[in-house]
């Protein structure tokens, strides 16, 4: 079953996204199980919308590649914003042309 994520990062901005994407080699280094992706800014902070196939490709790559990765380029941004909301949800439609 797919599952959607919609991830809210406070107090990131386009550049914490575009050092984190460079450091991953985002989007070449495209992970396995993930469909969709998109980013933008609102409500002083960056908001994601990704789907993925399932939990587990989504919860290996945050941990194996993104968590690094902010640390690394963005550490001192993630160390002073709250912890980035996230809400799961069971995909019912996708669709693609």
């Amino acid at each position: 079953m797919a599952v959607g994520y919609i991830m809210e990062f406070d107090g990131f901005q386009p550049e914490n996204y575009d050092a984190v994407s460079r450091e991953v080699g985002w989007p070449d280094n495209w992970p396995d199980g993930l469909r969709f992706h998109a980013a933008g800014t609102g409500g002083g902070g960056l908001r994601l919308i990704e789907v993925w196939e399932s939990r587990e490709p989504r919860e290996k790559w945050m941990s194996e590649t993104i968590q690094p990765a902010i640390q690394k380029v963005a550490g001192d941004v993630a160390a002073s914003a709250p912890p980035p909301r996230t809400t799961e949800f069971e995909v019912h439609f996708q669709a693609a042309r």
